[in-house]
């Protein structure tokens, strides 16, 4: 194991510069654990490609806030899971600490829960191409037998191109007991000329740990989008608890939303979710009071609302001409308030 001592902030080791390529065949990379605030993490900064091979993992599971520690820990109650992407589950009442941090830029660590402590995290930036065959994660951390485990934390990843059949991976630390934590973020960059993310055909995750845990967050964006342009995804193996948009979380700004599998996204009170391509509600969509979607984009472009929504506020910012479709057999409502 190496750990990249690398440090949030301006001053110290504050990323590790690797001029050509680096290939890292087997073992494990890692940060220094955290506690209390955002400390250590791992930036990495590469002039040429890097190569994981599947023997190989970049891995920050648990090194994020400690346990009872973070602003996605809830202190009321027993045995709370850790929030960060997706709000973590509790045992009773039914409550746990906010989400927060960025969509489109995620560089947070993950909350601890009751126990144990969240997912780190890592910061790439690869000027050629990344090949994965083998493992990133930013899991909370989880142990049997005990209850109310860590977030997952943060993977934000800016490559020329991105291949392979690897994990990419920041999940709730995941329990059988009372607690488990809610999914960590991941963004997705790509920035050759043309580049998209085709070409990697590994699973990329950021789901609950199971029970009432919510799913985090995942962002992909290609050479050719802007940074507030790229796909929101939010999927988790069953419906359980919310990915919330509330007033610590930025960046409320996308291209695409696909709400998928068992995902659930929750827009708060006074809260916005500006949207310029596709709106896909495969699962869960819950707006509060107050709460707006806005369907924005350029001039003359058409968005896509599929499935049955209930938008408490839906508002077309674009009067040049922008068309908003509408799938067949579907109902959407906005309440007459």
């Amino acid at each position: 194991t190496v750990t990249v001592a690398t440090v949030y902030g301006a001053v110290g080791f504050t990323n590790l510069n690797i001029a050509g390529d680096c290939v890292i065949g087997n073992g494990v990379w890692t940060h220094s654990a955290n506690s209390g605030g955002e400390t250590s993490r791992l930036s990495v900064t590469i002039g040429g490609n890097l190569i994981l091979g599947t023997n190989a993992a970049v891995n920050v599971t648990g090194m994020g806030y400690g346990n009872q520690k973070g602003p996605g820990f809830y202190s009321g109650g027993s045995n709370p899971g850790g929030s960060y992407g997706g709000k973590g589950d509790k045992n009773n009442p039914p409550s746990s600490g906010p989400c927060y941090g960025s969509i489109v830029a995620p560089t947070n660590l993950g909350s601890g829960g009751w126990s144990l402590a969240g997912g780190g995290a890592i910061l790439l930036r690869v000027s050629g191409t990344v090949t994965n065959d083998g493992l990133f994660c930013a899991d909370g951390a989880a142990a049997a037998g005990v209850n109310g485990v860590g977030s997952g934390g943060s993977i934000f990843m800016t490559a020329g191109a991105l291949t392979g059949f690897g994990t990419i991976r920041a999940n709730g630390g995941s329990i059988f007991n009372v607690g488990p934590g809610g999914g960590g973020r991941i963004a997705l960059v790509v920035t050759n000329a043309g580049a998209d993310l085709s070409l990697y055909t590994g699973p990329v995750l950021s789901l609950g740990g199971g029970g009432n845990a919510g799913a985090g967050t995942v962002y992909k964006r290609t050479a050719a989008q802007g940074l507030y342009e790229g796909s929101l995804i939010i999927s988790n193996t069953v419906l359980a608890g919310p990915t919330e948009i509330n007033t610590n979380v930025t960046d409320a700004v996308v291209g695409n939303v696909f709400i998928c599998k068992g995902g659930y996204l929750q827009l708060f009170t006074n809260q916005t979710l500006t949207v310029s391509g596709i709106w896909s509600n495969d699962a869960t969509f819950e707006s509060q009071f107050d709460s707006q979607v806005i369907i924005a984009g350029n001039a003359m472009s058409t968005s896509t609302v599929y499935g049955t929504n209930i938008f408490m506020g839906l508002t077309c910012t674009n009067a040049g001409g922008k068309t908003i479709l509408f799938e067949a057999g579907k109902t959407n409502t906005v309440p007459a308030l």
